[in-house]
């Protein structure tokens, strides 16, 4: 071995020597006449294995980038290599080693590959687009019931909850709010507190980041009149089909949302004021509002 480490040499002459104890070796310089020559050069992390046999006359050569092995497993590495070079080119060893040259496969240890880093921060779970858990809604907006001579708008708010069934384009709805409004005519005035119910089914279409929702569904509330009404203070119930409609954008973990619904109060409530019609929860309405889910 020429321009090796002194401790690679030591190993590799005892790798040999263990896989070649039944054929006897002989340093170079020992001027005794042989058959085959093995000769292992090192330069930097690159070894050289040459081997050269007289009879017949052939040269085989091998390169191993000892960085490809572990410090534990070089020696044997390049050993191994040298080893079956010999049985390549020549029979007799090939014969003398078989079956462990000859019919099974070169056992040099394989290259250390690296395990890839351990991940730190796993990544953020993506958002379901299916809203499978459903979200909640805070929203705000006005209703407005167009019966005829005693009309009343209602202006509050509310909240929602909306689950898109999984594998589905369906939708559910559950919603609450409660609204207050006004309402006169040329002799008296009255006001109005409106609360409601509502649950909707639909289906659900999304265009890239915005979701478009339409569904049918029922309205069932009360109103409280209070004012110059026959009665003082009354409370009365409404309810309704209804036809919804629902845009939402979504923007990371939040839903910006805008609704227009229409219905009709086919059970409706009124106040009256000396028999005439005052404010009045009948007929048909018309809504909108605007909201932020989570």
């Amino acid at each position: 071995m020429r321009s090796c480490p002194s401790a690679l040499t030591a190993a590799v002459g005892r790798v040999l020597a263990l896989e070649l104890r039944e054929i006897p070796l002989v340093g170079g310089d020992s001027g005794v006449v042989v058959r085959d020559r093995l000769a292992i050069s090192c330069s930097d992390q690159t070894v050289e294995i040459a081997v050269q046999t007289t009879a017949p006359a052939q040269n085989m050569s091998r390169l191993l980038n000892l960085n490809e092995f572990s410090a534990d497993d070089q020696a044997r590495a390049v050993a191994l290599a040298a080893v079956e070079l010999l049985a390549a080119v020549d029979a007799d060893i090939r014969q003398r080693l078989a079956p462990s040259v000859a019919n099974v496969p070169p056992s040099i240890p394989r290259p250390v590959v690296p395990e890839p880093p351990t991940t730190l921060v796993s990544p953020a779970p993506p958002i379901a687009r299916d809203g499978s858990r459903g979200r909640v809604f805070a929203y705000g907006g006005f209703r407005s019931f167009l019966a005829a001579g005693s009309a009343l708008q209602v202006l509050g708010g509310g909240v929602a909850w909306s689950r898109r069934l999984r594998v589905t384009p369906l939708v559910l709805a559950l919603d609450a709010d409660l609204g207050f409004g006004e309402g006169q005519n040329q002799t008296h005035a009255a006001s109005a507190w409106l609360g409601s119910l509502g649950v909707v089914l639909g289906a659900a279409r999304d265009f890239g980041s915005i979701t478009a929702e339409v569904g049918v569904g029922l309205r069932v509330g009360g109103a409280r009149f209070h004012g110059e009404v026959d009665g003082g203070t009354v409370l009365l119930p409404w309810a309704g089909p209804l036809l919804a409609l629902r845009f939402s954008v979504q923007a990371w973990r939040v839903n910006l949302t805008t609704s227009l619904e229409a219905g009709l109060a086919a059970l409706g409530a009124q106040g009256t004021a000396d028999g005439q019609a005052l404010v009045s929860v009948r007929g048909l309405w018309l809504a909108a509002g605007v909201g932020i889910g989570f």
